[in-house]
């Protein structure tokens, strides 16, 4: 349904029998539901209209000689009405309105073009035209909760008048660039009265007046006429959680907007909680009705939450607990990259061996001076790290993400600055605030393995958590795995296995072939033919490639050229050896298929 209609009253009983029949329509559609279209409201304040359909302070406004007028008692301070509104993007507001005196700080109207709550009186996203000021001017507001950001002003002194009668417009684009225009009752045209862009809030469930009054301007704010057309944000975009904080007492969650309270779940095993949300609904506060226990590791489980517009949140598990205090070796240098490629930079891997969670804003990443002092200290920073997990620590996440594959970005953490390592030797040390040694690595470049002929941009890698073992990153892994597991850890079987018999070229890397490798020692260099069944090398999928202890090489079914090879059987030769002369050697055969 489309409505329309012009601002000035006509008086004819007709008339008015339709506007009164048109707006209880209006009203009941938008009860109903939060239109994908922003139905039009167009509304006469001539009597006809039910305040009942208003929310807010319904006792406060009446209509009287063909106007809404505020009528509260002296001892109030601020009324509002509100009427849901979905309007926003292409979207046009009008207002006409008197006020009986001359608005100031104290005295002053605004009208909420768009709010994310019914409740224009406490916290609340939108925003609102206010007329009056101490400069007399017509401004406009963005509100996020209970702050108010002024957005842009009018001509000053504009308002500096006994009373106004004026009518108000506000426009808006769907890019997000509003307009402010006003019209005095003596005016014969709108004047421009500001202009901004801002889309900080891009959807709306309402709109409505809010008089904020002395005891002597209680009967002052009167209505004529209410406008308001456009379309709908349509909201696809579902809620995150930008961040969770908790204490001994309780767990604190901000999203990224207003959650619908009335679906949502919670639980946290074992731990009974009570749940508040804030005002806006974008905070939720959960309170232990018993003390957590030193060492017991939590779960959060948050199902089934939606924002208003219906967007799910992901059914989410955070796991939380108290941090328990760092002793040596709990947490360990894991690996380390001290001469990285060019526009690089270095970093260090640090890895939770324990079963504790731990606080690293305790901790502190150092060096050694000649004499073994400790040198250059510097805070990791805040977090907490779970039992058996990375922290990747670098001054430059995008310089090393550059580089190399980040599976596991959420293990970073930046750092103003790292202590400096030398491209040749240096020591890694991690210490506690106390000067409490953590764990420490002292490196020279010639600690890389033979094979490689450009050390730069490899890192070196702790074989195993419970030893002393380093070897460079393997080629295969990018010569680097910043955040998660090493590609040197050692296994006890060398072992070498088709995990399928059959490729499909056609379709997606499901089809692909894989042959799985798992080594004792971390020093391989493979070789790794196929041929057709005349003896000739189509396709080589590794040329004297630096392997890791364990891994996958994949065929996609085609030669060297790219080609899809026809459909066959062939023959895989795997070779590899080691700087002690092992072999491991290996013979499969396989079919190319559609």
């Amino acid at each position: 349904m489309y409505l329309r209609k012009s601002l000035y009253k006509d008086n004819s009983l007709t008339n008015k029998i339709v506007k009164m029949r048109l707006f209880s329509l209006l009203v009941f559609l938008h009860l109903l539901v939060l239109p994908a279209f922003g139905t039009p409201i167009s509304v006469f304040f001539d009597g006809n209209q039910p305040l009942s359909e208003w929310s807010g302070d319904n006792s406060s406004f009446v209509f009287s000689n063909g106007q809404l007028r505020l009528q509260a008692l002296p001892g109030g301070k601020v009324a509002y009405l509100s009427m849901p509104s979905t309007s926003m993007d292409d979207a046009e507001w009008r207002l006409s309105l008197q006020m009986d005196f001359n608005p100031s700080g104290s005295n002053l109207f605004r009208f909420y073009l768009c709010s994310d709550t019914h409740s224009l009186r406490d916290s609340l996203n939108g925003y609102f035209l206010q007329i009056g000021n101490a400069s007399d001017q017509i401004l406009l507001y963005r509100q996020t909760g209970v702050s108010v950001k002024k957005l842009a002003a009018g001509e000053t002194l504009r308002l500096n008048r006994d009373s106004l009668h004026l009518i108000v417009r506000v426009t808006r684009s769907q890019s997000g660039e509003w307009h402010v225009y006003s019209k005095m009752k003596h005016e014969s045209s709108f004047l421009e009265e500001c202009s901004v862009v801002d889309t900080v809030w891009r959807s709306s469930y309402y709109c409505g007046f809010y008089c904020k009054y002395s005891s002597t301007r209680n009967k002052a704010f009167a209505f004529d006429s209410l406008f308001v057309d456009g379309k709908t944000f349509l909201d696809t975009e579902s809620p995150v959680v930008n961040n969770i904080a908790y204490s001994d007492s309780l767990i604190k969650i901000t999203f990224s907007e207003k959650i619908d309270a009335r679906v949502f779940k919670f639980k946290v095993d074992d731990c009974p909680l009570s749940a508040k949300w804030n005002s806006g609904f974008s905070e939720l506060t959960l309170s232990f009705l018993s003390p957590l226990k030193s060492g017991d590791l939590y779960e959060l489980h948050l199902m089934e939450m939606k924002d208003m517009a219906g967007n799910a949140l992901p059914d989410t598990v955070w796991r939380f607990g108290l941090p328990e205090k760092c002793m040596p070796k709990d947490v360990i240098i894991n690996e380390v990259l001290f001469n990285p490629f060019e526009d690089g930079t270095d970093y260090v891997e640090l890895y939770n061996r324990s079963s504790k969670m731990l606080d690293v804003s305790n901790l502190l990443l150092a060096t050694y001076r000649s004499d073994g002092s400790i040198y250059s200290a510097k805070k990791i920073g805040s977090k907490f790290l779970f039992p058996k997990e990375y922290l990747l620590l670098t001054a430059d996440k995008y310089a090393v993400c550059t580089f190399y594959d980040c599976l596991a970005e959420e293990a970073f953490l930046e750092m103003d600055k790292l202590p400096a390592y030398g491209n040749e030797k240096g020591c890694v040390v991690l210490i506690d605030k106390d000067s409490l040694l953590i764990d420490d690595f002292c490196y020279a470049a010639s600690m890389h393995d033979e094979f490689l002929q450009n050390r730069k941009g490899v890192s070196l890698e702790r074989c195993s958590p419970d030893g002393n073992v380093w070897r460079s990153a393997s080629a295969a892994s990018g010569f680097g795995t910043p955040g998660y597991g090493n590609s040197m850890h050692l296994t006890e079987v060398d072992e070498v296995s088709m995990l399928a018999e059959v490729c499909y070229p056609y379709q997606d890397e499901s089809g692909f072939l894989k042959i799985k490798y798992s080594f004792s020692q971390d020093s391989y260099v493979a070789t790794v033919n196929i041929y057709n069944m005349n003896g000739i090398c189509v396709r080589t999928l590794a040329d004297h490639l630096r392997l890791s202890s364990q891994g996958t090489l994949e065929w996609d079914g085609c030669d060297d050229n790219g080609n899809v090879l026809s459909v066959a059987p062939y023959i895989i030769l795997f070779e590899a050896n080691d700087a002690n002369g092992h072999t491991v050697s290996e013979r499969f055969v396989c079919v190319v298929s559609w």
